[in-house]
């Protein structure tokens, strides 16, 4: 899981979202990665176009654009590849941080290796 999420130590719960919020990219085990919005314990899950399955020792560039409390887009290496509706979006009494968590759903060591974070908010 890359995106927003409330502080929480078991954001990924037997490789599975643990936590009842969240925004943002999400991979399962054997299967592609999904832009997801999760609230209250019940999540959205957004395709990505062209899919989207990360792969060993490559950099990409993730990026989520959210529009208000309405929309948000999910960006792979520059191009939109996904946007839904939140009608879901987790309630202004929920604070999200930035978060990463990894599991490697194996006994295999699992490392994520992040190069930048770059937030900002546009004026209104």
């Amino acid at each position: 899981f890359l995106g927003l999420a409330p502080v929480d130590t078991t954001i990924l719960a037997s490789s599975a979202i643990g936590n009842n919020s969240a925004i943002g990219f999400y991979k399962a085990a054997s299967a592609e990665c999904v832009g997801l919005v999760r609230a209250g314990g019940t999540s959205t899950s957004t395709t990505l176009s062209g899919g989207f399955t990360p792969t060993i020792s490559t950099w990409y560039d993730l990026e989520m654009l959210i529009s208000g409390r309405t929309s948000i887009q999910f960006w792979v290496n520059g191009t939109c590849t996904g946007q839904t509706t939140m009608t879901n979006l987790p309630a202004n009494t929920v604070t999200l941080a930035l978060t990463a968590a990894i599991s490697a759903g194996t006994a295999a060591a699992a490392t994520l290796d992040i190069q930048q974070l770059v937030c900002f908010q546009e004026a209104c």
